[in-house]
């Protein structure tokens, strides 16, 4: 009977490992993604038929309903321009020129795919909604908690907790060209403000 125990013990402990293991692999699939431009990464199979099952998983888990490329590309940030994972504890401008898509999107993700709890209610910027400059470019702001910034009347995101978070940029109905190198299209900068 003893016998028995163990061996129950030891498969329930292999699943439990196995789980979690290949849980961490797929978490990196996004997170790593096979191209790099600045602090967002991408896979251009997202939502293609040739994306592998490692992907499909990895999107599913992370709760991307994903498109084709051609119609909706996908880049995650999960640390700021100098390399520091995004908290809630941290504030942050993300600024640069408008993207070359029909319509744009950034928001705001927690590590389980849900949306992180918000001050104001906001989770997402886009084209519409963040502060033009007159030399074309554009910044919104990622308050965290702490921040020192009213964004009451703002249309920026104000997290609320201390937790890490991620970034999902959507462009919508992409250019021509900017499929063809996804490593060098201009992609929006993300700076660390203050923190907490």
């Amino acid at each position: 009977m003893r016998t028995v125990a163990v061996y129950a013990a030891s498969i329930v402990a292999g699943i439990v490992l196995g789980l979690a293991s290949l849980y961490l692999a797929l978490g990196q699939v996004v997170a790593t993604g096979t191209v790099a431009n600045g602090p967002w990464h991408t896979d251009p199979a997202i939502g293609s038929p040739s994306a592998s099952a490692y992907l499909r998983a990895a999107n599913s888990l992370a709760a991307v309903l994903a498109l084709d490329s051609a119609e909706v590309l996908y880049f995650f940030a999960f640390t700021d321009s100098d390399g520091n994972a995004l908290t809630a504890r941290c504030s942050y401008t993300i600024e640069g020129s408008e993207p070359d898509a029909r319509w744009w999107s950034i928001t705001a993700y927690r590590g389980d795919g849900y949306l992180p709890p918000s001050a104001n209610g906001r989770y997402s910027v886009n084209g519409g909604s963040v502060s033009h400059r007159s030399d074309g470019t554009f910044s919104a702001i990622v308050a965290g908690a702490g921040a020192d910034i009213d964004l009451a009347n703002r249309s920026d995101i104000a997290l609320a907790g201390n937790r890490g978070f991620n970034l999902m940029l959507r462009l919508y109905s992409p250019g021509r060209g900017v499929s063809v190198d996804l490593a060098r299209i201009a992609l929006p900068a993300i700076r660390r403000d203050t923190c907490q």
